[in-house]
Parts: C-alpha cells; structure tokens; sequence
C-alpha cells in the first residue's frame, strides 16, 4: 500500500498546474498570455491564464487579465462577470477601475466611462493611460452628442454586357438631422436618374427611430414628378429586434424585417425581406427572404446573404451575394447579383464609401454598377 501512496504523490506531483508549461512562473504565464491574446489567440492566452491561476488563485493581476481577455473577444458581459466582484472588494483600484471604464467604453456607456476615469484619476493623478483613456472617451462623447447633421451625396455609373445599351447614371443629395445622440434620424432626399435615354427625379423624406438597443424602426415616402421609368410613389418601412444577446462565444441573434411598396403607372410591386442578423464582436451576418409580387400576378421568392467586418478602426467593409426577383422599370426578372464595397472613416466627420454590383437578370442583360459616396457630419 505505501509503494502505491508514494506511486499516487508522484503522479500528482507530474500533473500539477506548474509543469503544465514547462515549469513557467507566473509572470511568464502572464507575459506569454499577454502576447497571444494580443495577436488574437484568445483561447490559448485563457489557458495559460487557467494555469497561472492555478498557481496563485488570489493573484489579482491574473484575474484582471482574465476579464480583458474576454473584453478583447468582446465578450462584455463575461468581463464585466469576472470583475465585478473584484471591484466590490477591493474600491478603486486603477487597473480595475480603468478595465471597467473600458468596458463602458466597447459598449457606448460614454457617461458612466467618463464618469469612472474622473474619479480613477482624482484619486491617481499620475496613471497616464486612465488619463489618456479619459481623452479617448470625451472625444467620443463629443462625436456622438456633437453632430447634429449629416449630409451624404453619391453618383453611381452602371455599364451593361451580354445586351449592350446605353450606360446608366443617378446622383443622390440626402440631408439628414439627428436627435436624441443619434437615437432618432430624419431626413430628405433628392435623387436624378439617367436610364433607357430618359431621365427621373425623385425625392424621399423618411424617419428612422432606436425605441432601445435591442429595438428600431424606420418610415419613407416617396415621389417621382412624371415618372417615365421610376414609381410614381413609393412607400417603406421596417425594423429590427434583437432575440438574443451574446453570450460567451455566441453571437447575438437579431430578426429584420423590410417592406415596399411600388407604384407604378400601370401596376404596383410589393416587397417583402423577413430577414435573420447575427453580430459577434465586430462580425455580422445577414439573411434574408425575399417576396416580389406584382399586382395581379402570383408572388415571386427568393434570398441574400451578407457578411459585414471591421478591418482596422475606421474601415469597414461587406460582401454578399443574392439571387432574388428585381424590379426595374415596372419589370420583375429574378437577378442574381454580387456585391461588395467598402467605408472608410477619412476625419471623425467625413466618411468615404465605394461599391460594385454585378447583376446578372436572367435572359436579359448583366450590369456592372460602380457607385461612389461621400458623408459629412457637422
């Protein structure tokens, strides 16, 4: 019996935490977890963090690398689960203090962030990088209470293969005044189209309201004067609510719904796009159903798909694909279509937006659509 105590005491001593890395100290689990969260290797900087911990459960640094781990994934509330309890024990303490604000920060909670920093930073004058986050911060709050209008203006040439035509072109102006920090839009807008060696000119006027994070809405109208190609009237609305919020590593589940209606000289087109969003971090992913039926005749389905991301701060792009019923000219064709483009932050206040479409409408022509947009905020 004593051969297999000591035989059991040798084995445990093989398994435990500290030789799990090569006998790394916890310093090093830190340092080295430090690197592979920062180059996105976030499952194995929780591992070495799990081993560190086993080492020295208390340590307060190891558990505060845990919770920025998990902000880093953007898994907020995990983060906020794991440092909670630390603050409330241990009031005021700056890392903590400033991973909290942070965490306010990733979740536009600018009052409460800036908020925190303050009182982090009467209390550690000189901890520069509460200071510089508090910098951050305010500048934020700036941006999202500051700009109260918004002008977009966009020119679009499309050329066509396989049934050449005549080139199409349409320019828009749309203005748009913000209230409540952004949580309410109103807007109008101007738009001119060169199609069939014609022209159109339309113009919109259209609502858009967050009720909650979890819940929006929106409403358009709008009219072409004498119309030769465009509805004479067109009116839309939709929303969104969110089902699900994140969870560890699963995204959030969002249901979206779109609806128009088309009135055309001679007919009329409704729409409908019930459609599922998905976000994880700075990820979405979008689809949808889409109905077209024509008055009189029987309904028309089809779907899309497309995948939104943050490339670095300030540029984002998206890809997508549909094959779905179109309606140009009063005509309903079902189109496949693949898009891609790309939004590029230039300033706080100007954005600059670029897309390409290639639409292949069934036994008809393919169109290439090259579109180009500039937004201001002032």
């Amino acid at each position: 019996m004593k051969h297999y105590g000591l035989a059991l005491f040798i084995l445990c001593l093989c398994i435990t935490p500290a030789q799990a890395d090569q006998g790394l100290s916890v310093g090093q689990l830190l340092s080295e977890s430090k690197t592979r969260a920062e180059n996105r290797e976030f499952d194995e900087a929780l591992r070495l963090l799990n081993d560190a911990a086993a080492l020295e459960p208390e340590n307060v640094e190891v558990k505060l690398a845990v919770a920025r781990v998990h902000s880093w994934q953007g898994r907020y509330d995990l983060a906020d689960k794991d440092l909670r309890p630390f603050i409330d024990a241990t009031p005021m303490n700056a890392d903590a203090e400033l991973l909290a604000a942070n965490l306010d920060y990733y979740r536009e909670r600018l009052d409460e962030a800036a908020a925190r920093l303050q009182r982090t930073l009467a209390a550690h004058p000189d901890y520069t990088e509460v200071a510089e986050t508090l910098e951050l911060v305010q500048k934020a709050k700036k941006t999202a209470e500051g700009f109260l209008w918004q002008i977009d203006i966009g020119y679009e040439r499309s050329s066509f293969a396989r049934q050449p035509q005549p080139d199409w072109s349409n320019d828009f102006v749309q203005l748009t005044r913000f209230f409540d920090k952004g949580a309410t839009a109103i807007y109008g807008r101007w738009e001119y189209y060169d199609q069939f060696l014609t022209t159109d000119m339309s113009y919109e006027i259209g609502v858009a309201h967050r009720f909650a994070p979890y819940l929006s809405s929106y409403f358009y109208a709008g009219r072409t004067g004498s119309p030769s190609f465009r509805p004479f009237w067109r009116v839309g609305g939709g929303g969104a609510v969110r089902v699900k919020e994140p969870e560890d590593s699963f995204p959030s589940l969002w249901l979206t719904l779109d609806l128009k209606e088309d009135e055309y000289k001679q007919t009329s087109v409704a729409t409908g796009n019930p459609g599922v969003r998905m976000e994880l971090g700075n990820w979405a992913v979008n689809g949808n159903m889409v109905m077209v039926r024509e008055w009189g005749h029987a309904a028309v389905f089809g779907w899309s798909t497309r995948l939104d991301g943050l490339v670095t701060d300030g540029l984002r792009f998206y890809v997508g694909y549909a094959n779905a019923p179109d309606t140009e000219n009063a005509i309903t064709v079902t189109t496949a279509s693949i898009f891609s483009g790309f939004a590029y932050d230039v300033t706080e206040a100007c954005t600059l937006r670029f897309g390409y479409t290639r639409e292949d409408r069934e036994n008809s022509y393919i169109r290439h659509v090259f579109n180009l947009g500039l937004s201001f905020r002032f």
